[in-house]
């Protein structure tokens, strides 16, 4: 078994709830923690439109 600091440190984390290394360890998102969101290309794409000056969806996200 090794017993390295680096191994040492893991184990405490993993053994800390205040840790998210604690949560993960158990498969499972430390509470209050964001659900992770990937948006999809439309969502992208959208948002591009948005951004851009010369796209109509300009206007329209700002209520023109």
């Amino acid at each position: 078994m090794s017993n390295s600091k680096a191994d040492r440190d893991n184990r405490s984390n993993q053994l800390n709830p205040n840790n998210d290394a604690y949560w993960s360890s158990r498969g499972q998102d430390a509470p209050g923690a964001q659900p992770s969101y990937s948006p999809s290309q439309d969502d992208r794409d959208n948002r591009s439109r948005q951004l851009d000056p010369e796209h109509p969806t300009y206007d329209k996200s700002r209520g023109k």
